[in-house]
């Protein structure tokens, strides 16, 4: 798996639309990826992803935005929370993923975003989004979860 916060692959890097892909094996920072949402979407036209939030532990995240609207929604469990006989129901482009960087400690859980715009300033974004993975030296059983209020009662098979 990528290091945290890695740039995957920036795509037409010399135009002036740009895309960014980002990756982390490590959750993120509930409170941290809340005040940065304005930032992270400023610049962009499009977002898309799969997120680990810390405070989430056991559902598996969507991320869509569309200028400076986001959406967070619940995707459904993560594989490494599911008995083996269940995953067939997951969606496969989830279990070829999973499979792909399954991680020894913590299974299919990652973030994985990926992001639009025309001049997209890729390091800016990167270093936001880098600056909101929970840190090996923070407890999650402190943390606050401003995203709790607005997934309370989201499921998804």
């Amino acid at each position: 798996m990528q290091e945290p916060g890695s740039i995957v692959a920036p795509v037409n890097g010399d135009g002036p639309v740009r895309t960014v892909v980002w990756q982390s094996d490590r959750p993120l920072h509930p409170e941290r990826l809340y005040d940065a949402l304005e930032d992270l979407v400023a610049g962009t036209a499009r977002g898309r992803g799969t997120l680990w939030l810390a405070t989430q532990h056991r559902r598996r995240l969507s991320w869509d935005s569309f200028g400076t609207n986001v959406s967070i929604g619940v995707l459904g469990p993560w594989l490494a929370d599911l008995p083996a006989d269940r995953w067939p129901s997951v969606g496969q482009q989830h279990q070829t993923r999973s499979a792909l960087q399954w991680n020894a400690d913590h299974g299919d859980r990652a973030s994985y975003l990926s992001f639009a715009g025309v001049g997209l300033d890729a390091r800016e974004l990167r270093d936001r989004l880098d600056g909101c993975v929970l840190r090996a030296d923070e407890a999650v059983h402190l943390l606050t979860d401003p995203f709790a209020a607005y997934l309370e009662g989201s499921t998804a098979a």
